[in-house]
């Protein structure tokens, strides 16, 4: 008898998996420090008016940024090391969580 839902992945295909998802978080952080080093000049630029501009929560857009690359460096070394650690010719079986952290599901469905 089978209980739950489950995939069956091919260790081939969990390590492609995880090499996406890593380079999707390479390429954000990329992005990021892209757009913080914009935002820095235009706060060098313009100094104290930067930091009220766009002022809507608690964190400056420059310090936003600043979090978002944190959190996508991150996770790139997150994905590295699952990527480097997956056990040859096995089988993993998969259920939501897993689906999500791969980037199957964007979130929960139920």
């Amino acid at each position: 008898m089978i209980q739950g839902l489950y995939i069956d992945v091919s260790s081939d295909e969990i390590r492609t998996m995880l090499q996406d998802r890593l380079k999707y978080h390479q390429g954000k952080t990329s992005f990021y420090k892209e757009q913080l080093a914009k935002m820095q000049q235009i706060d060098k630029a313009l100094g104290e008016e930067a930091r009220t501009i766009g002022k809507t929560s608690s964190a400056s857009p420059t310090e936003s940024l600043e979090s978002s690359v944190r959190k996508h460096e991150n996770m790139t070394l997150y994905y590295k090391f699952m990527s480097e650690h997956v056990v040859p010719n096995e089988t993993y079986r998969l259920g939501d969580g897993e689906l999500q952290r791969l980037g199957i599901l964007a979130e929960r469905i139920y």
